[in-house]
């Protein structure tokens, strides 16, 4: 039997943050982005309405899940916002919208705060998602560091310690998803994969204001309790920014979908 999930810490304050960072620990900053704008005017109707007919990226869900292909990556399509957006507020459970911010008009843009790691790194990549109660994020690790604000809705986020790789059962590194595992934390099969038993899980819910850290190669899994709105920020420097460049350009040379 896999272990119970502990919750994830609350960190307290950037000085705690940044100790974070330094341990490789996870932490939840509670309330981190209640001064932002975009967490009082965003709702999934101001966004339809605000982003009428531009097209964005969405993802096809499947049963609620995010559809990934072992050859070309996330399963996405480009369609009109207001059509994406409406899918989510009917509650269809089909799509996922996931738009980097250099898609979103500048007065949207203005609206979310950088939060104080990211500014000045070498290597950053933001990205809106709205989804719909249900979607599921299979389980993954990103290489760069990841700031993840909840803006509307609420997520609940199942995070495993780092240090135990082999527990995870990886996709094979020819894959185009080689950062995603073949274990459903959520109803794991102990018989195909046994060595899960000994993962270290935590868990936390994130509700409008809220900020996850997952520290570099931090493995997750994700889930949207209600409509969600949220925003994220990876960031790197180093050596880390080195290979999340190398990543981006290895999946734009095999055509991978990101």
């Amino acid at each position: 039997m896999a272990p119970l999930p502990r919750p994830v810490p609350d960190i307290e304050g950037p000085d705690a943050l940044l100790a974070c960072a330094a341990r490789g620990d996870a932490g939840v900053l509670r309330g981190a982005a209640s001064g932002w704008p975009a967490l009082h005017r965003w709702t999934p109707a101001s966004l339809r309405e605000r982003l009428g007919q531009r097209p964005v990226p969405s993802a096809r869900l499947r049963g609620g899940r995010l559809q990934l292909d072992v050859r070309r990556g996330v399963d996405l399509t480009t369609r009109p916002a207001a059509d994406v957006l409406a899918s989510i507020e009917r509650g269809d459970g089909d799509a996922y919208l996931m738009a980097p911010l250099d898609a979103l008009p500048p007065d949207l843009r203005a609206e979310v705060v950088l939060p104080a790691p990211c500014r000045g790194a070498a290597w950053a990549s933001s990205k809106l998602w709205v989804s719909p109660a249900g979607a599921i994020s299979p389980l993954h690790f990103d290489i760069a560091n990841n700031l993840h604000a909840q803006l509307h809705g609420t997520k609940r986020f199942l995070v495993f310690e780092r240090g135990h790789p082999l527990t995870m059962y990886p996709e094979p590194p020819w894959s185009s998803v080689p950062n995603c595992s073949r274990v459903d934390p959520e109803a794991p099969d102990l018989d195909r994969f046994p060595r899960f038993r000994d993962a270290a899980p935590l868990y936390c819910t994130l509700s409008p204001g809220d900020i996850v850290f997952l520290p570099t190669r931090t493995w997750h899994h994700v889930t949207s309790l209600a409509t969600s709105i949220s925003f994220n920020f990876w960031w790197a420097n180093g050596t880390l920014a080195w290979l999340a460049r190398a990543a981006d350009a290895l999946k734009r040379a095999r055509g991978i979908n990101r």
